[in-house]
């Protein structure tokens, strides 16, 4: 069912987490088959592990007249308590995995995926034995509050925000460029500074075609 850690209880005993597993699946499923079902065990070994629960707490925890097995009042209260003991071990074991992850991870944001490229060989380099993990978001207003959240260590924003919480320092240019449709570049002068060129910014994708040498006209005999 389950790796056996186990918890000490007031009397000395100690409880495995398998036998808080589940007493907490027949309270959630109704009855031992569904639950040895759930749990991928035969319904034999959850009854002995009922009846083993049952003897480290010392009180009945099913009612088997009638022919039949269920909760009883105190089997309820058990799983009632079982449930917030699991949920409380799972919620240890993921924060403790997540803090080894996040000591281990070193997250990056950036709004495109150029900065992400160019900074990933960068930080193999400056932070040996860490895994740097970019993380695409839409905006820099998302970004910021990564950074305040702590979920990201940098990320790469257009300009630096005001106030002393933050620090910042030029790391990457973009050369951008205008693209035309063709009728417009052949007929208008484009550069990056005005028009004071007849040569695009952007070239079409195909060249344009030579010009024609005129017709050679034939003398009169």
């Amino acid at each position: 069912m389950d790796n056996r850690a186990a918890f000490r209880v007031e009397s000395g005993a100690m409880i495995e987490t398998y036998l808080l597993r589940g007493l907490a699946e027949i309270e959630r499923t109704g009855s031992f088959t569904a639950a040895a079902k759930a749990l991928f065990v035969s319904q034999p070994a959850l009854s002995r592990a009922m009846q083993k629960l049952e003897g480290e707490l010392g009180v009945a925890l099913f009612d088997r007249s009638g022919g039949r097995t269920s909760l009883a009042p105190l089997g309820r209260l058990a799983a009632e308590h079982a449930r917030a003991v699991l949920a409380a071990l799972d919620g240890m074991a993921a924060a403790v995995r997540e803090a080894d992850r996040a000591r281990r991870v070193f997250r990056y944001g950036a709004i495109a995926p150029a900065p992400i490229w160019t900074l990933a060989p960068i930080l193999a380099s400056a932070i040996p034995g860490r895994l740097a993990e970019p993380v695409l978001e839409e905006s820099e207003e998302t970004l910021l509050r990564d950074l305040e959240a702590g979920s990201i260590e940098a990320a790469v924003l257009l300009r630096t925000p005001p106030g002393p919480d933050w620090r910042g320092r030029a790391f990457l240019r973009e050369r951008l460029g205008v693209m035309l449709p063709r009728p417009s570049w052949s007929r208008e002068r484009w550069t990056r500074r005005g028009a004071s060129s007849r040569t695009p910014t952007c070239p079409p994708s195909t060249p344009r075609s030579p010009p024609r040498a005129p017709p050679r006209r034939r003398a009169a005999s």
